[in-house]
């Protein structure tokens, strides 16, 4: 914790809470216009427990979440649907190095789904939400990480 900087903590907000929140700002109003339209967000299992990735990168998932539910309470009623998807260990560049630990694999092969997860397993979830068949799924947050935080 003492060891993350200012400058890293400024780099996860201004990634992840002000890209979201940017995304969302300029794409709201054509969604008020045609009265429809759905945000899905992207935040991490970091984003609903600690211990993932440090304090910046958790801080700022929980604050994406904390974004997509106040877009739900302000702009539902205007037909907007916002959700929040939160994958936990996603196949990715980004998680080499785990991939490479064998302790760490050992642990993720304890889990429910005893795998990781694929960019295909989250993009899946995120096309349902946008589509017509999540239309009673309002201000949620969904997690996506094979049951890595019950494990």
């Amino acid at each position: 914790f003492c060891e993350q900087t200012e400058e890293l903590f400024d780099h996860a907000l201004d990634l992840n809470v002000k890209g979201s929140f940017m995304c969302c700002k300029y794409a709201v109003p054509g969604m008020l216009e045609r009265k429809k339209g759905v945000i899905v967000n992207i935040a991490s299992a970091a984003g609903v427990e600690g211990g993932g990735g440090g304090a910046a990168y958790t801080c700022s998932k929980h604050a994406v979440i904390g974004l997509t539910m106040q877009i739900t309470a302000e702009l539902g009623k205007n037909g907007i649907r916002a959700n929040t998807v939160c994958p936990g260990l996603i196949k990715t560049g980004m998680v080499t190095d785990l991939l490479n630990n064998p302790d760490f694999m050992t642990a993720i092969n304890g889990t429910p789904a005893g795998r990781v997860g694929t960019v295909e397993d989250t993009t899946s979830l995120i096309l349902f939400l946008a589509s017509d068949e999540s239309s009673y799924i309002h201000g949620d947050t969904i997690l996506i990480d094979g049951g890595l935080i019950v494990a």
